[in-house]
């Protein structure tokens, strides 16, 4: 365990003075664009953009090889099993204490990061089992910087897209009465399974809690705190989520 720890700080580390640098070089460049436009031609200044625009892409290059090695560290040490034709963009925060717990089927894309991902809101894509939690992601799932914590079992089956920041989350975290939540380990927490049904769309911010079933094509509307099972082919939405109406067709 330590030996992972540390070898998961050194590659976090490794990569985040890449992006510092970025930063640093897109500023200098800014600078060096306006200094020239002052003093030389314009052919001369659409030289100097044309450098500009193939650095950052280069730089675009080292940033998706750097994010690429995260990611297939990430997936070696915690067993992700991942088909070879799911696409991570970002760095996503794989973790569990099991291996083999996290499944992820054909052509998924999962979006992390604020590159990644434009609407807003949460700013990396978490997928965590806690115990003995499993996580099952079927095949053309859309996922983007959202958080999925499971510590009894969470399956989103195929043609699933859930929007920017959404949490699904099949536990409480801690226990609900004090004297138990105050416990060393708090070993009182609930859970139970979540079940996403196929072509179910999560819209962004919303949160699935602990037992719940989103029926097949049903909709989720932005910002819903889902708390109980939703049939298929509905409209819900609100906090906590209500039935609005039928999906059209």
């Amino acid at each position: 365990m330590k030996e992972r720890n540390t070898s998961l700080f050194i590659t976090t580390l490794f990569a985040q003075p890449f992006y510092t640098w970025q930063l640093y070089i897109y500023f200098f460049l800014i600078i060096i664009k306006k200094k020239k436009t002052t003093v030389f031609q314009s052919s001369v200044v659409f030289k100097q953009l044309d450098g500009n625009v193939t650095l950052m892409i280069i730089l675009a290059s080292l940033r998706k090889i750097i994010n690429g090695i995260n990611n297939r560290y990430r997936v070696r040490v915690y067993k992700v099993s991942i088909s070879h034709s799911a696409e991570l963009n970002g760095i996503v925060y794989f973790s569990c204490n099991k291996g083999n717990s996290i499944r992820i089927g054909e052509n998924t894309i999962i979006n992390s990061g604020k590159l990644y991902n434009q609407i807003g809101g949460d700013v990396r894509c978490v997928i965590r089992t806690v115990d003995d939690g499993k996580i099952i992601i079927g095949n053309n799932v859309g996922i983007s910087n959202s958080a999925i914590v499971s510590r009894e079992k969470i399956i989103i089956e195929d043609n699933v897209m859930i929007g920017g920041a959404c949490k699904i989350y099949d536990n409480d975290f801690h226990s609900l009465d004090y004297s138990q939540r105050v416990m060393k380990p708090d070993i009182h927490v609930k859970k139970k399974r979540i079940l996403i049904c196929e072509g179910a769309f999560i819209g962004a911010h919303s949160i699935i809690l602990k037992g719940v079933r989103v029926g097949k094509y049903s909709v989720i509307g932005a910002g819903s705190v889902v708390t109980k099972d939703v049939p298929d082919g509905e409209i819900w939405a609100g906090n906590p989520a209500v039935f609005i109406r039928k999906v059209d067709g």
